[in-house]
């Protein structure tokens, strides 16, 4: 990678970072919404980064990340468009149900987190099958953070890719400290 390259991996490096890191924060304070929001807006932020400039549609982008970079290590039980439509949710109403699971074309997603007891939500997905999906969040936070971990390492291999990610660096919104001292706020 030549100087400029560097430059805008280590600005990518520094927002993904601070997104995982709030996530983590979030869900360790027991701040099961922010967490929730911080998750998929960190898998839409990642979608748009790797979709092509052809695919300006949010859907097929996300489902398609969620599906390349997510589902393949089989630790979550549902699909991408249960996942998009649980994004839909959480951004726009606070709650489980999206007009997509409405239309029957995503699962409501129930979350548990830590050591709760999942038993009741795990009925309640048994008693009415094809509605609700089980997802500890715990896990849906490790694979996203797992997945932009493989995303971000593919950049070394992956020319196209990478071109088309660090290309869209200059777009995004992080710290003027960041620009200045990209190495700033990783000690704490």
């Amino acid at each position: 990678m030549d100087e400029e390259e560097i430059w805008r991996f280590t600005i990518l490096a520094s927002a993904v970072d601070h997104s995982w890191r709030a996530m983590e924060k979030t869900l360790e304070s027991e701040w099961v919404l922010p967490a929730l929001t911080l998750t998929y807006g960190f898998i839409d932020n990642m979608a748009y980064l790797a979709a092509d400039e052809t695919e300006s549609r949010v859907r097929p982008r996300f489902e398609r990340w969620v599906s390349d970079w997510m589902l393949s290590r089989g630790r979550l039980n549902c699909k991408a468009c249960d996942l998009y439509g649980a994004r839909c949710a959480v951004l726009h109403t606070w709650s489980a149900e999206s007009s997509m699971s409405e239309k029957g074309e995503a699962k409501h997603i129930l979350y548990y987190y830590g050591n709760a007891d999942s038993a009741p939500l795990h009925e309640l997905a048994r008693r009415h099958p094809g509605l609700y999906i089980v997802v500890q969040l715990d896990t849906l936070i490790a694979e996203t953070k797992q997945a932009g971990v493989s995303f971000i390492g593919s950049l070394d291999t992956n020319e196209k890719l990478r071109e088309r990610v660090l290309s869209k660096v200059d777009k995004l919104y992080v710290s003027p400290a960041t620009w200045l001292n990209p190495g700033i706020g990783t000690d704490s």
